[in-house]
């Protein structure tokens, strides 16, 4: 479970960059840190709104190789703000993801999964005002695990080097 391995640890790591953050929800009532979801946002959205702040950490891709494998996670930043400026929100919330990856030793999440940069990111072209969307596109490298052929004498030869 390699991919939903890396998208644990980088839900922590956006969880643990954005604690400190308190950014309104499109009405203004509340602040609040943005929330870390897995994948999409839950299916029963809140009616007023409150679903803002959040990041979503999204797999999208992989390719695995004899030795290494990679994967592609995109992480969804999403802000509310009422000014015309509240691109802002989502930049700074990004930017926050960013170091925070970058500052990972030698660019290794776990011990396991490398950071290939660069990393890339695109504001939203539409503006579903007040709600402002940025997506960031990273790419891991890690170990594709060892193949393990069990009765190998039974495939026909196609094996031979793994007996």
């Amino acid at each position: 479970m390699t991919v939903n391995d890396l998208c644990t640890h980088l839900l922590r790591l956006c969880a643990e960059a954005t604690e400190n953050f308190r950014l309104q929800t499109p009405e203004g009532r509340i602040l609040k840190a943005p929330a870390i979801f897995d994948g999409y946002a839950p299916r029963k959205r809140a009616e007023n709104g409150d679903d803002f702040p959040f990041v979503l950490i999204r797999p999208t891709g992989g390719r695995a190789g004899d030795e290494e494998s990679s994967i592609q996670v995109r992480i969804i930043v999403g802000c509310a703000s009422p000014e015309d400026n509240g691109y802002r929100y989502v930049v700074n919330v990004a930017e926050r993801i960013r170091i925070a990856l970058a500052a990972l030793p030698d660019r290794m999440l776990e011990r396991r999964f490398m950071l290939t940069m660069p990393v890339e990111w695109q504001l939203s072209d539409e503006q579903p005002w007040p709600a402002w969307l940025l997506s960031m596109d990273t790419t891991w490298t890690t170990r594709t695990p060892d193949l393990q052929i069990s009765h190998a004498e039974n495939v026909l030869g196609y094996f031979e080097d793994y007996k």
